[in-house]
């Protein structure tokens, strides 16, 4: 068996494994075990540029009333409610019971209190469970509003699905927007698309109506995408994930690959804790960390100053941003002192006509990087 994921109430813990449900005491005493062919979670393949990954997916439990709620694999189109002392399954089929005849792959993918409601997210619309008649209602009374399905918003201020979040000041959501500041400032950018912003839009639930409040994090890595699209915005990609909230105002998003994302005061300031998707390269003074990531098409470099604890992509010196497009790695080097640099081809890359750079230096250990072309490693 394999630990997945947990929650816990006052008095007991519950555990989801790949093939069961644990509860154990506060004092880590096994109380009980609950299994089910419904609840297995199997492998599934993530395929990458740099490889196919066994992973395991939807595999969330929640608490809900008195009872635990299982998410279920898509497949299996529906969620389960099991009591908190494990002896009966109750099955949901969302196919069914979701209010929306165009939803022809409903999953669910998040649970969480507004007010004295919980309110599920089902393939990125929000629904309250309607215990009279068994169904989900959606949530807001014009049902092209922040609708999956429906997308019709003249004002650009859809938001970023599955990112929906309460507290004590109301209903938020992500939001993206375009980073004006890194037009034309970009190196070895292979398409049009331009670095983001990230902010929070309050929802007007009653009305209908949503507004952008306090500042947007403005985005200036480029990093290598997870998956084959939207290279430019990797990192935004994986900030679509249902946050974790902290006294009201602390939001922290994480992803894939060490990505830890968080504001402090609901959106005041913001801060870009932590990204690395590469393999151990050197160790600068003890304490200094470099992992580099050799994909196929482009390299990541990235540092961390706390033992590993964060890292920070390198940043391009005269541009704030990051990134080198190359064919394959050929050379890096760094001494003790924190000067190097690493290399490639971009014999294969020449897209719209934009000359590549295939070398970049350092004087700081990777911290900021300086792109140059040099033919001799061509």
């Amino acid at each position: 068996d394999k630990f997945l994921n947990l929650v816990a109430d006052d008095d007991n813990l519950y555990i989801r494994s790949r093939y069961s449900i644990y509860k154990y005491s506060k004092k880590y005493e096994f109380v009980n075990k609950f299994t089910d062919s419904l609840i297995i979670c199997n492998k599934f393949k993530l395929d990458e540029r740099d490889g196919t990954f066994d992973i395991y997916g939807f595999d969330d439990i929640f608490l809900y009333d008195d009872q635990l709620l299982v998410n279920l694999e898509p497949n299996k189109k529906g969620l389960c409610f099991i009591d908190k002392e494990l002896k009966s399954l109750k099955y949901l089929c969302l196919d069914t019971i979701v209010h929306d005849k165009k939803v022809n792959v409903a999953y669910f993918q998040n649970l969480f209190k507004y007010g004295l409601d919980y309110l599920f997210s089902i393939y990125f619309n929000l629904y309250r469970f309607n215990k009279v008649t068994n169904r989900f209602d959606y949530l807001f009374s014009n049902k092209k509003f922040f609708n999956h399905y429906m997308i019709n918003d003249t004002t650009g201020l859809q938001g970023v699905r599955g990112t929906y979040f309460s507290n004590k000041y109301g209903l938020f959501r992500a939001f993206e927007g375009v980073n004006n500041d890194s037009i034309g400032k970009i190196h070895n950018k292979i398409s049009q698309n331009n670095l983001l912003t990230f902010s929070l839009l309050k929802i007007d639930v009653e009305n209908c109506k949503k507004e952008k409040v306090n500042n947007a994090f403005k985005e200036k890595w480029y990093i290598s995408s997870p998956l084959y699209i939207n290279i430019n915005s990797a990192l935004m990609q994986e900030l679509e994930n249902k946050p974790t909230v902290f006294e009201d105002s602390i939001i922290v998003y994480a992803g894939n690959f060490n990505i830890i994302f968080q504001t402090t005061n609901l959106g005041k300031t913001w801060d870009f804790l932590s990204y690395n998707r590469g393999s151990p390269k050197a160790i600068l003074n003890d304490s200094t960390y470099i992992f580099y990531n050799e994909l196929s098409n482009h390299n990541d470099v990235c540092r961390s100053e706390n033992w590993g604890k964060t890292f920070y992509p390198s940043l391009i010196s005269d541009s704030g941003s990051y990134l080198s497009y190359y064919s394959s790695n050929k050379f890096f080097y760094v001494d003790d002192k924190g000067k190097g640099f690493f290399s490639g081809t971009n014999e294969e890359f020449d897209w719209n006509s934009r000359t590549l750079k295939n070398v970049s230096f350092t004087y700081d250990g990777f911290k900021t990087i300086e792109e140059v072309t040099c033919k001799i490693f061509d």
